[in-house]
C-alpha cells in the first residue's frame, strides 16, 4: 500500500504511514529513509541529511543511504561532499546503475568529463 501511494505521487499520505511506523519504532531504518527521501524530494535537504544521519548510525553499511545522502549535498551545491558520499555508496554496491548515473552527474558538473562519462556509461 505505501508502495503504491509513493508510485502514484500521493507523497502525504506515505508520509503519514511512515510517520505511524516511526512511531512505534523509531529506529526503523525503512521508515525513515522513505521520510528522508520524500522530505529530500520537496527540495528540505537539512530536514532530510537529519533524518539520514540517524539512519547512518543504524544501517552505515548501506548504499541507498549515502546514496541520498550524497545527493543531498549535491541539492545544496557541495559537489566535494556529494561526490565523497557516493563514492562511499559506489563502494558498497560497485554495479548499482543509480549509484553510477549520480556520480556521473556530479563529476560533470565538476567538468570532470572524464570521470563523468566513466561512471554515465557504466549506468
Amino acid at each position: 500500500k505505501l508502495w503504491y501511494q509513493r508510485r502514484v505521487r500521493d507523497t502525504q499520505k506515505a508520509f503519514e504511514h511512515l510517520g505511524n511506523a516511526m512511531t512505534y519504532d523509531t529506529a526503523n531504518v525503512k521508515a525513515i529513509m522513505g521520510a528522508g527521501s520524500i522530505i529530500q524530494d520537496h527540495g528540505d535537504f537539512d530536514v532530510a541529511l537529519t533524518k539520514y544521519r540517524v539512519a547512518a548510525t543504524i544501517t552505515p553499511e548501506s548504499h541507498a543511504l549515502w546514496n541520498n545522502i550524497g545527493m543531498c549535498f549535491f541539492g545544496k551545491k557541495k559537489y566535494v561532499a556529494a561526490i565523497s558520499c557516493l563514492k562511499r555508496a559506489h563502494y558498497l554496491a560497485p554495479f548499482e546503475w543509480r549509484v553510477c548515473y549520480n556520480l556521473g552527474l556530479a563529476h560533470l558538473t565538476m567538468q570532470q568529463y572524464a570521470s563523468a562519462f566513466h561512471f554515465i556509461s557504466a549506468a
